[in-house]
């Protein structure tokens, strides 16, 4: 996931500095637009930054990031910026679920726990929230009790059990069918595998900031974003500054699925395609990949066969809903989807989005 604190701002200037960054600034926009099929709505949020509580039409975010479903229906939202967790009922009313506002990293109830501009969150068959929060990984029951579930304040590369485990900005995480957490460990420039059993280890990336393929520990990313798993065990990662996607197959194998690995808005086939910061994904129903092309302003799909499509967004920012090939986003960060296969967007305009056919 591309970072929004001072934190991160200050840790990307580190790197910067040191010269191993070659960041992907948009592209001319080719005249690919979104699809005409497609209908975008703002599903939450005024587009006011605040944190106002209740229904969808009135509530108000600040830079919400990660979402995720629950069994019921039920939407997490991690606003970032308010460092809170929301939920939006089933109903379409917004609630704090957990975090005070306050900038912090204490535990216990979520009225009373506190966050430090958290950014991604999944859910485990049991209910339980993990949610990315500064180097940490944090743990929210269904109850909504937060405890530490793994990393520390400090920063790290260290692997174990999870209490004593550490991470640098960790970011996106998925969770696969036999409950491994799977983690950006953005910082780092690697991902990380936390088993069901607690134990931490270096799944992929052996953290130079380059763009090889081959076997995953040897293998080199530049800014590791998104993660989503299909129904063959392969796993995708959003390669920002590579302006990439990657694929590990569940042998460990790493190849580049699409992008060309320079900033572009190109559609086609597979590594002739190109993107420019790509970060949020997710795999539907229909096998196909949904990819948030956030300096694009779009939402593209690759299909099974790596062909690449513009899904929603012109390419220009703004934040007008309609039809796919007509609305705008603003700078696009993460993606969901629901049971029905609708698509959800978080962008920097403080609302959620939602895409339907």
């Amino acid at each position: 996931m591309k970072k929004s604190s001072l934190y991160k701002i200050c840790a990307f200037a580190a790197i910067l500095l040191c010269g191993v960054f070659a960041a992907c600034n948009k592209a001319p926009y080719d005249g690919q637009s979104g699809d005409k099929n497609v209908i975008v709505s703002s599903f939450a949020g005024t587009g006011m930054k605040g944190a106002a509580d209740g229904p969808v039409s009135t509530a108000t975010f600040y830079s919400p990031l990660g979402m995720v479903f629950d069994a019921a229906g039920n939407m997490y939202v991690v606003d970032s910026g308010n460092n809170k967790i929301r939920k939006i009922s089933t109903s379409g009313i917004v609630s704090t679920f957990a975090g005070t506002g306050v900038s912090g990293s204490d535990n216990g109830p979520g009225t009373s726990a506190t966050f430090n501009q958290p950014e991604c969150i999944v859910i485990d068959a049991a209910g339980n929230l993990y949610v990315t929060d500064g180097n940490q990984i944090r743990k929210i029951t269904p109850a909504g009790v937060v405890s530490t579930f793994a990393g520390s304040a400090q920063p790290g590369l260290s692997n174990g059990p999870v209490s004593a485990a550490t991470f640098f900005i960790p970011g996106n995480m998925v969770i696969d069918g036999a409950g491994n957490i799977f983690v950006s460990d953005y910082g780092n420039n690697v991902i990380r595998k936390i088993s069901k059993a607690g134990i931490v280890s270096t799944f992929a990336g052996s953290g130079a900031f380059d763009r090889n393929d081959g076997p995953a520990l040897s293998a080199s990313f530049n800014g590791v974003g998104g993660l989503a798993f299909d129904a063959a065990g392969n796993l995708y990662v959003a390669d920002i500054y590579n302006c990439s996607i990657r694929k590990i197959t569940p042998a460990g194998m790493v190849s580049t699925l699409a992008g060309t690995g320079n900033p572009g808005i190109l559609n086609g086939m597979g590594i002739n395609a190109s993107f420019a910061d790509p970060d949020g994904l997710i795999v539907n129903s229909d096998g196909n990949l949904y990819v948030a092309d956030s300096a694009n302003n779009l939402v593209r799909t690759i299909t099974p066969g790596a062909v690449v499509t513009s899904f929603a967004g012109t390419g220009s920012t703004g934040v007008a809903n309609g039809f796919g090939n007509v609305a705008t986003f603003s700078t696009p960060q993460q993606v969901a989807k629901d049971a029905q296969g609708n698509i959800y967007v978080t962008d920097l305009a403080n609302q959620i989005r939602k895409l339907s056919r």
